[in-house]
């Protein structure tokens, strides 16, 4: 019966030392964004972010860099709001996953229609596609359509797939409805696609 009381205090200690050592909200904040607590200032953060994320900061507020700052630290932090900040003033403003222009693209379709089906399967879904990549793949695949080469029905579909990807993240932006479209299309430079979009 001691060792049974005595294995239950020590679990609980155990318990209780593994609590205490995991990060707060804000630490875990930090830590995902590899930046030091106190880092946090109206001129580190990345109110644009902040505002796409939460329309009702952005009815409120709008772009307003202070108001905004002051609604994630009055408001924000204690809902668990996610608050972005540069490591520097200095630093870029612009979201995280940007398209790096070496990223390579999709291969073109097959020639072969009975192939075409294989390259279908190994495309790089649309959801995984920052918004400039997006474009690209689109315009690579309506140049090779445009060719008059031998299109079957899983080019077609592909099209659709990423036609469809990029109106519902400009339809989800500018109506700031939220969900993953919106999320997606907020991620990366989003003028780009609301140019292309029209």
């Amino acid at each position: 019966m001691r060792r049974k009381f005595i294995a239950a205090v020590t679990s609980g200690v155990l318990a209780l030392t593994v609590m205490a050592a995991l990060p707060t909200h804000a630490e875990a904040v930090s830590i995902w964004l590899d930046l030091t607590p106190g880092t946090e200032s109206v001129e580190t953060f990345q109110y644009k972010d902040y505002a796409d994320r939460y329309s009702d900061a952005y009815e409120l507020y709008g772009y307003d860099a202070e108001a905004l700052f002051n609604h994630y630290e009055t408001v924000g932090k204690a809902e668990n709001r996610v608050g972005r900040f540069k490591k520097t003033p200095e630093e870029d403003d612009r979201h995280p996953y940007v398209w790096d222009a070496d990223e390579p693209l999709d291969s073109l379709p097959p020639l072969d229609f009975h192939a075409q089906p294989d390259w279908f399967d190994a495309r790089t879904l649309p959801e995984n596609l920052s918004n400039v990549r997006i474009i690209k793949e689109y315009e690579q695949l309506e140049a090779f359509i445009e060719k008059d080469e031998w299109i079957g029905d899983p080019v077609l579909v592909r099209k659709e797939e990423l036609l469809t990807e990029m109106s519902s993240r400009a339809r989800n932006y500018r109506g700031r409805r939220g969900g993953a479209d919106y999320l997606r299309a907020i991620s990366q430079d989003i003028d780009v696609l609301l140019d292309f979009m029209g």
